[in-house]
């Protein structure tokens, strides 16, 4: 086929799709209000508040805690963790994927009376992260969690207590984690037709040649200009650079490649939501024909429990999975050399997966799940690489799109 005339065909396709995208979001838009208050009770809801309000509410959480601790009692100021981490307290909609119950109605954390000694090391960590949070929004500085966790490792213990910690304080404040003034280092890059204007006054520009660029901070961004026509999201950074390193500009259309690298950050996923929220670019995402691949696509389309109280600001329910599928594994004609076998601890983890909300109701997604898992084998992106070095590029993703085969 022509090039010009394949990609003449491809901007039809994508074209049709963005028109369907956008009438699908205002259906979703239409019945949200409903999801939000629905048969099983009130979702939790995001506040934007102002700094001295945050302030103000840290400040209240920081006495109630040391009143706890000063009292000895367990306390229900805290909405924790292991709260969000409960299907229990968690509902799957179709526009706002999983979210957490209004806090009122979720279930209780204990029915102990005292803490135990773990629980009042907690709240003292608590307690000084709450401090240094108070401290960043008066001077309006940012830091990363690893710079806040490195004030006093020690203290501290890892990485991930810092990590809960502020998903425990934003979630019970009801705010975005990003308003504590404390953010992730960002680990994905993005390519490809974009110029970002940022609050400071400069420009971020991207190109396919030599310019990746680490995701920014949504919230430093003023406003986007491109002229891209969609988003491809690869689950590996390998996959990414080679498909740059293919000149996928040319061999497409023009487009703005991202890589989570694995699961995807909160940088990341909010950078996700954004380019649709200002671009209404059909979104797809690219991952290897496994568990993690199918888990992957479902944090990037309906989000994840441990940030469920911010799941309108990270998931993206109208995101398409390009590949690979498991129904593909016989059309693709793959050698049976390049399948690799399940391990058991990734059967257990299709097998939990195929139980979440998310899939039950999801059809599609429920039968390439089975799929996946009768066939007890996996496949990588890489074995299409089995055909030619360009296969990826010149002939699965563009025949993928133009024949609309994605879920």
């Amino acid at each position: 086929m022509d090039h010009k005339v394949a990609t003449l065909g491809l901007s039809t396709k994508l074209e049709q799709l963005q028109r369907e995208l956008i009438l699908l979001e205002s259906s979703y838009l239409a019945t949200s209000k409903q999801e939000l208050v629905g048969e099983f009770g009130q979702l939790y809801q995001l506040r934007q508040l102002s700094n001295e309000k945050i302030i103000h509410e840290l400040q209240r959480l920081q006495a109630a805690i040391k009143n706890n601790i000063w009292h000895n009692e367990v306390g229900s100021t805290l909405t924790s963790s292991s709260q969000r981490r409960s299907w229990s307290n968690l509902r799957f909609t179709r526009y706002n994927g999983v979210s957490m119950l209004h806090k009122d109605a979720l279930r209780p954390k204990s029915t102990s009376k005292k803490p135990t000694n773990r629980q009042t090391a907690y709240n003292w960590k608590l307690i000084k992260v709450i401090g240094i949070c108070i401290h960043l929004l008066q001077t309006k500085a940012i830091i990363t969690k690893r710079d806040l966790y490195y004030t006093d490792s020690d203290f501290f213990g890892s990485q991930n207590v810092v990590d809960r910690i502020l998903n425990d304080i934003a979630c019970t404040l009801q705010i975005p984690r990003n308003s504590l003034h404390c953010v992730a280092s960002p680990k994905g890059l993005m390519a490809g037709d974009f110029r970002f204007i940022m609050k400071s006054g400069h420009f971020l520009c991207g190109s396919f040649e030599n310019k990746i660029q680490s995701i920014p901070l949504v919230a430093d961004i003023a406003g986007i200009e491109s002229t891209a026509k969609f988003v491809l999201i690869v689950e590996k950074e390998a996959i990414f650079q080679r498909l740059l390193d293919g000149n996928i500009k040319d061999k497409l259309n023009s487009c703005i490649v991202i890589t989570g690298k694995g699961y995807p950050d909160m940088s990341t996923r909010l950078m996700i939501r954004f380019l649709w929220d200002t671009l209404k670019l059909p979104t797809f995402v690219l991952t290897d024909a496994d568990p993690y691949g199918l888990e992957i696509f479902c944090v990037y389309k309906y989000g994840s429990k441990e940030m469920s109280f911010e799941a309108e600001n990270l998931c993206f329910p109208l995101i398409k999975w390009l590949g690979v599928l498991p129904s593909e594994f016989n059309k693709l004609g793959i050698p049976k050399k390049l399948f690799i076998s399940m391990r058991e601890n990734e059967r257990s983890r299709l097998k939990s997966i195929i139980k979440r909300p998310y899939i039950t109701e999801n059809e599609a997604l429920a039968t390439e799940a089975r799929i996946l898992l009768d066939y007890n084998q996996k496949i990588e992106i890489e074995a299409l690489y089995n055909y030619s070095f360009d296969y990826l590029l010149e002939n699965y993703i563009p025949y993928k799109l133009r024949s609309g085969l994605w879920i």
